[in-house]
């Protein structure tokens, strides 16, 4: 079964707006991103929410799905919101699917369909207005969404890496050498299927980024998703052809 929907806070709402997503899915995504945000108030500093406010829309991949979740792999995007009390939680589009599969990695097709939800999603986040424009672009989407797996995908990050950041390539997923990238050393399974998250920039504020973790991130591994001074906890990575 394939399905499509989204969830989160906007501007416009009191509360959380969600539609298309199954109860079991959007409270495991729910308990992650909560823990997201409870990192960044520890770790984050005094600005942690401003910096927060001003972080890029995020296109991911998780080949595995989302823990909890009850589907086998998930796509979308995420950007940081508040609700009308001015609580920050993250607005969420996703494709979770059980059936041929979500893409190992990035690619044109991915970020072509990609640039259409991104469009139609900020505008529903900032009036909630087109809701079905909206809705309509998220089933034209998951309708033509790639179901692929490219054969033997060469892995993106090296033994003892929990994530790595790639910086300065555009698109941010075309693996030419990066100005520069850094990583996360591993501490625990790293079995787990590599996940994507990737941005092309931020006007002249943030360059391109592209983070790929062991599933999905947590701690530092998770900070660059939301903050623009994340390096706490990373090391710069060594530089070879094509990684």
């Amino acid at each position: 079964m394939d399905t499509v929907g989204f969830f989160g806070k906007v501007p416009a709402a009191r509360d959380f707006v969600f539609h298309g997503l199954p109860v079991r899915l959007t409270e495991a995504w729910a308990g992650i991103v909560s823990s997201w945000l409870s990192e960044r108030r520890t770790h984050g500093g005094p600005d942690w929410a401003r910096d927060m406010l001003r972080s890029p829309v995020w296109r991911f991949l998780l080949p595995e799905g989302i823990p909890g979740g009850g589907f086998g792999g998930a796509a979308g995007l995420v950007a940081t919101s508040v609700d009308s009390a001015g609580r920050i939680f993250p607005f969420c589009v996703m494709l979770a699917t059980d059936g041929a599969g979500i893409p190992s990695q990035p690619d044109a097709a991915v970020d072509h369909i990609m640039d259409g939800i991104e469009s139609r999603m900020l505008g529903f986040m900032e009036t909630q207005s087109h809701r079905d424009s909206f809705l309509a672009e998220l089933h034209t989407a998951l309708r033509h969404f790639p179901r692929h797996h490219p054969p033997a995908p060469s892995s993106y990050l090296r033994a003892g890496e929990a994530a790595a950041i790639f910086l300065g390539t555009e698109p941010a997923w075309r693996m030419t050498v990066p100005m520069e990238s850094f990583f996360v050393t591993a501490t625990g399974d790293e079995t787990r299927q590599e996940c994507h998250w990737w941005h092309d920039g931020l006007g002249e504020s943030i360059g391109p980024q592209h983070l790929v973790s062991r599933g999905l991130p947590v701690g530092a591994a998770a900070a660059p998703l939301f903050s623009s001074n994340w390096k706490e906890g990373w090391q710069p990575r060594a530089t070879t052809e094509g990684m």
